[in-house]
């Protein structure tokens, strides 16, 4: 899968279309497929990511970005590269390991800290909100009082 995702990186590195114009070219592209992914699940298949259970968004994007010289030698080169990978997992043993490469980062390490970020920004926003509503009743504090009217 690596080399896949070499490809794919490679491929929309080398088009400049960044990852918003690359999910509106595959949107435009949904009459004739499946509907793309959101924002975050194409950038997690370009990571790799499920990448392997998605071929036809793999063959979606070498069809929107690729130079039409080059479509079909990549995907053949694709195709070959899924072919491999599916035996190669049939192959392996009944239980793959679990152990993250020294090169790779653990998976649940990355969700954690991902949950992490959203929890602080969270934190913040609510931090920022509270000063909000503290400098408004402040300055309601602040206001003198309206006379009452006199009879």
């Amino acid at each position: 899968m690596r080399e896949i995702v070499g490809l794919l990186r490679d491929l929309v590195d080398s088009s400049g279309v960044q990852l918003k114009g690359l999910q509106q070219l595959l949107l435009a592209q949904h009459r004739e497929g499946p509907r793309p992914p959101s924002y975050q699940v194409l950038s997690d298949r370009l990571r790799g990511r499920g990448l392997q259970n998605n071929a036809s968004l793999i063959y979606a994007i070498i069809a929107v970005l690729a130079p039409p010289e080059r479509k079909e030698a990549m995907t053949e080169k694709v195709r070959q590269h899924l072919v491999n990978a599916r035996a190669t997992l049939a192959a392996g043993s009944t239980q793959p390991s679990q152990e993250p490469t020294p090169d790779s980062p653990d998976p649940e390490l990355l969700d954690v800290l991902r949950e992490n970020r959203d929890l602080r920004s969270k934190v913040e926003r609510i931090e920022r909100r509270l000063a909000r509503k503290e400098k408004h009743l402040q300055a309601l504090r602040d206001e003198p009082t309206p006379a009452a009217p006199r009879r």
